[in-house]
């Protein structure tokens, strides 16, 4: 078994009151490329300005599996169970170690590239657990195939029953407008990555 790392941001005034906050998790990277170009700074400045509430961030690191790319789910072998440790695992232990509110509409997904499908895909498998989706430059469609996602297949299998519950334009389909209402989405890229929106 692997051990993953995660990084905690706490938001300024954190350790001096008893207020509860929202959580956003980042997958599925951790914190190397957030920190390089100096999000908790950023963070710090607009939740001190008044420009955003507070928020706890929780880096969330699939990095030491077996898969170069988790794409965020179980593997078919069973070898790497990314999708649980981030929607059930890791919310359970921020939950009961920090002041958070818990609660789905409390809880984003943010993520980069894949991390932009695993956000999609984690807030439609799990809107219990997750109200908001952040995603940025990522794709909507499990195991897609590019050169910028030449790994996206394997933690499948290639097995079509597993890519369809996991491809967010399908599951986005199935959303009854009652679930929709509690959702969401902000994706951003730019106009013609290879893979977007395929």
């Amino acid at each position: 078994s692997a051990t993953a790392r995660l990084i905690i941001y706490l938001p300024p005034g954190y350790s001096a009151g008893a207020h509860r906050y929202p959580v956003i998790y980042e997958v599925p990277w951790g914190d190397s490329s957030w920190v390089t170009i100096g999000l908790p700074g950023y963070l710090d400045a607009l939740t001190n300005s008044g420009a955003i509430a507070g928020h706890i961030v929780v880096f969330v690191s699939e990095r030491g599996g077996p898969y170069a790319d988790s794409e965020c789910v179980d593997s078919y072998d069973g070898r790497e169970n990314v999708e649980t440790y981030a929607s059930t695992t890791v919310p359970a232990y921020i939950d009961a170690h920090y002041r958070t509110i818990a609660k789905p509409a409390a809880r984003s997904v943010l993520g980069l590239s894949q991390g932009g499908y695993c956000a999609a895909m984690l807030v439609l498998r799990h809107p219990d657990v997750f109200g908001t989706a952040m995603a940025f430059s990522g794709y909507y469609q499990a195991a897609i195939g590019s050169p910028q996602t030449r790994n996206a297949s394997l933690p499948f299998g290639h097995h079509q029953a597993l890519i369809d519950p996991h491809s967010p334009l399908l599951i986005a389909r199935a959303v009854t407008a009652s679930r929709r209402a509690g959702l969401c989405f902000v994706p951003s890229a730019g106009p013609r990555p290879a893979y977007a929106g395929a």
